[in-house]
């Protein structure tokens, strides 16, 4: 392991110089991001005052190597995917979001011209790249930017198929999106969400089984978030609250109690907890405490002043 923030630094030097030496070589643009951002133990991104620190030791390696060949293209890398995650928190109904966005995506697609040019662009990070533009689109929810959303989902659809099996799971994602963003187009009924939910919870659910064959406790962590999170939406709130309670156990083992995905985890688990009905002679919403006779009647906390 490490046990100081100096040898952090120094790995990731160390790695981010073997990084461009094979640029040099190859031309390929290696994942310079990672090198930096994510722990090379766990692979789980840095957070707080260690992410601070491990930004700017990125900052000062590619100052001090901007000029040796290759160092260009990873800049352009390191910038896309710094653009990418401002990206996926963007929500594009709000304007003033939606204008940023905008300007993100007309950056990122002129940096994936520059990549392709001099074949530098990796099919996986161009297929990445569209996915997320595409979600950008997606969230915006208006025709127009529905159907550019589909149009970049069947992109990184079409990139993903092309590079092989290895990311089959990654395809079946793809295509739920396009499912999704059909389903939208075409007025979609109460009943085609609840197909659409049905849907998500089977492929979350593959994803999380697939991270734990791979017994990649990391990855687990993540995947069973995004589960719970849709069991949850979806009115499974019993094996969402089962699931958290495994997860909360295996990131406290695995990250510690203070660590963002445990908090996410006990965050996710609180929200589930709360069972919420609607009396309709009060139109009101109520917390539901527990269930009498057989669950032929409920005994109820409220009403609730804000509900979410």
């Amino acid at each position: 392991g490490f046990a100081h923030l100096p040898c952090l630094v120094k790995y990731g030097n160390q790695m981010a110089e073997q990084a461009l030496r094979k640029v040099e070589a190859t031309g390929t643009v290696a994942n310079m991001v990672d090198i930096f951002y994510k722990c090379p133990n766990c692979k789980q991104d840095y957070q707080n005052g260690i992410l601070v620190e491990m930004k700017k030791a990125n900052i000062t390696f590619h100052k001090e190597k901007l000029m040796q060949p290759g160092a260009d293209k990873i800049s352009l890398a390191i910038e896309s995917a710094e653009l990418e995650k401002r990206l996926r928190n963007i929500n594009g109904r709000n304007k003033n979001e939606r204008d940023e966005g905008l300007k993100i995506v007309t950056k990122l697609l002129s940096i994936s011209r520059e990549l392709k040019q001099c074949d530098c662009l990796p099919i996986p990070m161009g297929a990445g790249m569209d996915e997320h533009i595409g979600d950008f689109f997606e969230s915006c929810s208006d025709d127009h930017s529905l159907k550019r959303a589909k149009a970049f989902y069947e992109k990184a659809r079409d990139a993903i198929v092309a590079w092989g099996g290895e990311y089959k799971l990654d395809r079946k994602g793809v295509d739920y999106k396009i499912k999704r963003v059909e389903a939208k187009l075409g007025g979609g009924s109460g009943n085609d969400r609840q197909v659409g939910k049905a849907a998500a919870v089977k492929l979350l659910q593959e994803r999380y089984d697939y991270c734990v064959a791979l017994g990649n406790d990391n990855d687990t962590i993540t995947a069973g978030i995004n589960l719970a999170s849709v069991l949850h939406t979806s009115d499974h709130a019993i094996e969402a609250e089962r699931l958290l309670d495994k997860l909360i156990v295996t990131s406290r083992r695995v990250h510690g109690s203070n660590h963002n995905q445990t908090q996410k985890c006990l965050s996710l688990l609180q929200a589930v907890k709360e069972r919420w009905v609607i009396l309709h002679s009060e139109q009101q919403w109520f917390e539901a405490l527990k269930y009498k006779k057989n669950g032929k009647k409920c005994v109820i906390q409220g009403p609730i002043k804000e509900p979410r």
